[in-house]
């Protein structure tokens, strides 16, 4: 019992007529909001966070790889848990009868998440942007013909004023070559995240970088290391939420 004063007297009163009412239950997925019925191509770590998600938000999902053991390696992520309620496809998501042993006719959003496109044309793209911006750019890959790449797909064209360093990025000899010493800002985004964090850590704790950005595709690895003190970017969680907020807006729309 707690005294109080009311009205000037003290008082007691029970201390569970004090506490705030109860929060309302939050529901993941609106009253007004029909669930929706979703086919996903590819059962990697964007396809698959995107599946549980929305599973878990009440939806009905189908998601479909032709590698079987992708399934079983989301499992093992811990990403499709026992408490997931979706359908599994095996098979190619471009033949039309798996797509419709999918679903696919009377599908409301279809997503396609497979990694046939370069993932690696990020780092080209951000060294000719900020080289466009003004600011003077090192690039660095240990795949000597990633350049030729990058300027067939026309990202560095010949307007690219930035220099280019073929070596691997977590040695030290390469990093000093690309003029790490006097870096203001370094970023790691090759298709390793351990090459990306020990990268970024010798950027960050050895030469001292002011600004040093990793890109991590394993969520928990980049929510730990961020703890740690390094700033991270997960494709796999931003790009899950981008392609989630879009099949629901469109569907309020």
């Amino acid at each position: 019992m707690t005294p109080m004063k009311v009205n000037g007297k003290r008082t007691r009163q029970n201390p569970s007529n004090l506490r705030p009412p109860r929060p309302k239950a939050v529901h993941s997925r609106p009253y007004n909001q029909p669930a929706l019925k979703l086919v996903i191509i590819g059962c990697g770590r964007v396809g698959s966070q995107i599946a549980a998600n929305m599973d878990k938000a009440g939806h009905e999902v189908v998601i479909v790889d032709r590698d079987p053991n992708a399934f079983s390696r989301a499992s093992t992520r811990g990403v499709l848990t026992r408490e997931f309620k979706g359908d599994q496809v095996v098979g190619n998501g471009t033949d039309v009868d798996v797509l419709r042993r999918a679903g696919i006719e009377r599908a409301d959003g279809f997503v396609a998440v497979t990694e046939g496109d370069n993932r690696n044309i990020i780092g080209s793209q951000i060294a000719a942007n900020m080289d466009k911006a003004g600011h003077e750019v090192v690039i660095v890959d240990r795949d000597p013909n990633a350049f030729s790449r990058a300027s067939t797909r026309g990202v560095l064209t010949r307007e690219f004023k930035g220099d280019q360093v073929v070596g691997n990025g977590t040695d030290v000899d390469v990093l000093r070559r690309a003029g790490i010493e006097r870096a203001d800002g370094f970023v790691a985004v090759t298709e390793g995240d351990n090459r990306n964090i020990m990268a970024s850590q010798i950027a960050k704790d050895v030469y001292k970088v002011p600004h040093v950005v990793a890109r991590i595709y394993d969520p928990e690895r980049a929510e730990a290391y961020e703890k740690l003190g390094l700033h991270t970017i997960c494709p796999t969680i931003e790009g899950a939420r981008h392609i989630e907020r879009v099949l629901l807006e469109r569907e309020s729309r």
